[in-house]
């Protein structure tokens, strides 16, 4: 398999492919026209042909959605201005991939909300998640009427309270 392809280059395959089924993409036909097509095709090398290293890619993936989604739910105890405590019921994450080995595939690790690497680690997510969310979802704000400028000041934030927390080690 080689992802060698740009992402321009793979739109320009699958307009050309959606073009072609009436302004539709279904992955199955996808794949079929791919594979009956051969090397001439341009997305050829970007699939994995070998039927048992493709049946472990997918059994890895379907792993990895097993655990998508899954939360830790813990409770927090405040203290009102009154003096009561008052617990609130928070959830997480169960399992975090760390952004820094995730290319490598080194897998998960359990949330620990007491851990402050563990927080920190979420931080860094949520700013990197709340960045593409924005790039996305850009011009519905705008015809929406909406502004960015309240989630950009949650990002930084977010950042300010990481980067803090590493100037502090």
């Amino acid at each position: 398999m080689s992802l060698k392809l740009l992402r321009k280059q793979r739109a320009e395959i699958v307009k050309d492919f959606c073009q072609r089924h009436g302004g539709k993409y279904n992955p199955h036909t996808f794949v079929e026209e791919v594979r009956s097509t051969g090397p001439d095709h341009p997305a050829y090398d970007f699939f994995t042909w070998d039927d048992t290293k493709a049946a472990r890619e997918h059994r890895t993936w379907q792993a990895r959605m097993f655990v998508q989604g899954l939360k830790l739910v813990f409770e927090v105890e405040q203290q009102t201005p009154t003096g009561k405590i008052k617990i609130q019921e928070r959830d997480v994450p169960l399992l975090l991939s760390p952004s820094s080995t995730r290319q490598d595939g080194m897998g998960y690790y359990m949330f620990d909300p007491d851990d402050p690497d563990h927080l920190e680690e979420l931080r860094r997510q949520a700013v990197v998640d709340l960045k593409a969310w924005l790039v996305r979802y850009a011009v519905a704000l705008d015809t929406a009427g909406l502004v960015p400028h309240i989630l950009e000041r949650v990002i930084s934030i977010l950042e300010s309270a990481t980067t803090a927390l590493q100037a502090a080690e």
